[in-house]
C-alpha cells in the first residue's frame, strides 16, 4: 500500500511539474506576443558544414519584437582564422531576419561574424556577431567571369583588364591559362584577371577577333579546369565596339539567373493596342486602332516556379547548342553564357513580361550605334496575339516600379517572326548556332541616343487566345549594342 501510495504521488506530482512547464511556455510565448521595448534576444540557429562559394539560406531567427514585427538589415561583420570579411557575399530578408550567402561568393577559409540590426516600432538593436559559422575550403569549380564579354579597341591595352573571376572553392588560388595566343593575353595568377598585349595584336581598321580563353585555377583542396571561362574581342579603330553584351546565368528556385537585366511581369488589367495595318490610311487619325483589354491574374499570370523550370518570366535556361560558328565545325556543347527564355504553362495563359537591359552608357560614343538581337523559337503558333516587341527609352525617363508605365519607343512590333531561328524541337536535334547568327535582327539606333544613357527592353505579349493559340516559347541568344 505504501509503495502504491508513492507510486500515485510520484505520478501526481509529475502531473503538476508538466502543467507548470506548459504553462510555463505559454507564458514565455504570450511574453513575446506583449513584449513592448527595443529587439533584444536575436539568434540564429547553427550553420553545420559550410564550403566556401556555395549558396546557403539560414532559417528565421528568434528574436523578441512584439506582434508588430521588425526589419533586419546587415550592418558589418568580422573574420578570423584566416577569413576575409566581405558584406557583397551576403544578402539578408528584411523582414525575416534569414540570411543568405550568396552563390559563388568571395569568401576565403576562416571563421566569420555577421553583425545585424533589427528595428521595430520602439526603436533600434544591434546584435554584434549575431550569426556566426566557419567556411570550410573545396576544390575549385564553376569558373565565370562576369562580364563573360569583353570588347576592346587595340588602342586601350594600357587599361584594359578583365573582372576577377566568380568562382567556388576557397583561397589561395593560382590561375593560368592554357594557351595565351603566342603571348597575346596574360593572366595575373593570384587574382584571374585577364590582360592582353597591344605589341602582339593584329586587326583590321574595321575587323575583329575573337578570343574564347580556357583558365586552369588550384588550391590547397584541388585544381580545375574551365573551357571559354571569357571571351575577349579585339576591335579594329574603325569598327564599332561592343558596349553592352546580354548576358545570363543558370537560372534555380530563387534566381532568374540574370546578370545585367531585369525581368517584369505585369499583373492586373493590361490594354494591348495593336498596330495600324500597313493596308489602312490613317494619315488623318480617323480610324481607331484595335484594342483588346484583359486582366492578368496572379497565379495564372505571374511568375512561378514548378517542377525545375520557369513560367512566365524571362530567366536563364539550359541549351545545348550546335558550336559550329565557334568551331568552324559540329560540335554540341552547352554554352557558358545560357540563353534568355521565357514560356507559359499552357497554350491558353495570358502573359505581359518585358526583359529589361541595365542602363547602357553611350556617353563617350557619339558617331554610330547598332542594335544586335538574335534567338530561336519553338512551336509554330499564331503571329496574331502573340508578340516579342523591342523597344527603348532614355534612361531618365525609365520608370524602374512600373516598367509597362514608361513611355516606350518602339523599335520593332515582333522581332521573333522572321528574325528569330524556328528550332523544331520534334526533330530532336540541337539548336544551331548557325542558324541563329542567320537569321538576327540588326538595325541602327536614332542619333538621338548617341551620347546618352538609354535601356532597351523586349516584351512578350500574349494575349486573346480567341485569335489563335499561344504557345510560341521564345529564347534570345544575344542583345548587344555596339557603337563608336
Amino acid at each position: 500500500m505504501k509503495n502504491l501510495l508513492f507510486t500515485f504521488r510520484g505520478v501526481f506530482l509529475l502531473g503538476i511539474a508538466a502543467l507548470s512547464f506548459l504553462f510555463s511556455c505559454n507564458h514565455e510565448k504570450d511574453d513575446w506576443e506583449v513584449y513592448a521595448g527595443i529587439p533584444k534576444d536575436l539568434r540564429y540557429t547553427m550553420v553545420d558544414n559550410y564550403l566556401c562559394g556555395d549558396y546557403y539560406e539560414s532559417s528565421e531567427p528568434s528574436v523578441f519584437v512584439g506582434k508588430a514585427g521588425a526589419t533586419f538589415e546587415i550592418i558589418g561583420g568580422s573574420a578570423t582564422n584566416g577569413g576575409s570579411f566581405n558584406q557583397e557575399a551576403f544578402m539578408i530578408m528584411p523582414n525575416s531576419g534569414q540570411i543568405i550567402l550568396k552563390n559563388y561568393n568571395p569568401l576565403s577559409p576562416g571563421d566569420y561574424a555577421v553583425d545585424v540590426r533589427v528595428t521595430n516600432a520602439e526603436g533600434s538593436s544591434d546584435f554584434i556577431g549575431a550569426f556566426r559559422f566557419t567556411a570550410m575550403p573545396q576544390a575549385p569549380s564553376g569558373i565565370s567571369y562576369y562580364p563573360y564579354n569583353y570588347s576592346a579597341y587595340l588602342s586601350e591595352s594600357d587599361f584594359f583588364i578583365t573582372e576577377t573571376p566568380q568562382l567556388k572553392g576557397g583561397g589561395p588560388y593560382t590561375f593560368k591559362l592554357t594557351d595565351n595566343y603566342n603571348n597575346l593575353f596574360s593572366i595575373d595568377e593570384a587574382t584571374g584577371e585577364i590582360s592582353f598585349d597591344e605589341s602582339e595584336a593584329s586587326v583590321s581598321d574595321t575587323g575583329y577577333k575573337s578570343y574564347e580563353l580556357e583558365v586552369h585555377v588550384t588550391n590547397p583542396i584541388g585544381e580545375a579546369q574551365q573551357p571559354y571561362a571569357c571571351k575577349i574581342e579585339l576591335v579594329g579603330d574603325q569598327a564599332l565596339k561592343k558596349i553592352y553584351t546580354l548576358e545570363s546565368a543558370l537560372a534555380n528556385a530563387s534566381d532568374l539567373g540574370m546578370r545585367n537585366a531585369l525581368s517584369y511581369t505585369v499583373l492586373g488589367k493590361y490594354t494591348k493596342v495593336y498596330d495600324m495595318p500597313d493596308d489602312v490610311d490613317d494619315s488623318d487619325n480617323s480610324v481607331e486602332p484595335e484594342k483588346y483589354v484583359t486582366t492578368l491574374k496572379d497565379p495564372d499570370s505571374a511568375p512561378n516556379y514548378q517542377q525545375g523550370w520557369w513560367y512566365n518570366a524571362w530567366h536563364g535556361y539550359p541549351e545545348s547548342y550546335d558550336m559550329d560558328v565557334t568551331h568552324g565545325q559540329s560540335q554540341v556543347e552547352m554554352r557558358e553564357c545560357y540563353p534568355i527564355g521565357i514560356r507559359t504553362l499552357n497554350r491558353d495563359v495570358e502573359l505581359v513580361s518585358y526583359l529589361v537591359t541595365d542602363e547602357i552608357d553611350l556617353t563617350e560614343y557619339n558617331e554610330k550605334a547598332q542594335l544586335i538581337i538574335n534567338g530561336y523559337y519553338i512551336w509554330r503558333s499564331s503571329t496574331s496575339n502573340q508578340f516579342f516587341g523591342v523597344f527603348i527609352i532614355p534612361a531618365d525617363q525609365y520608370d524602374a516600379d512600373n516598367p509597362e508605365e514608361s513611355k516606350w519607343e518602339e523599335i520593332i512590333e515582333d522581332v521573333t517572326v522572321p528574325h528569330f531561328y524556328y528550332h523544331d524541337i520534334q526533330k530532336g536535334t540541337p539548336v544551331k548556332e548557325s542558324e541563329i547568327y542567320a537569321n538576327q535582327f540588326v538595325t541602327d539606333l536614332d542619333n538621338k541616343y548617341l551620347s546618352t544613357k538609354f535601356r532597351v527592353a523586349i516584351r512578350a505579349e500574349k494575349l486573346d487566345k480567341d485569335k489563335g493559340s499561344m504557345n510560341r516559347s521564345v529564347f534570345v541568344n544575344e542583345c548587344t549594342v555596339r557603337a563608336k
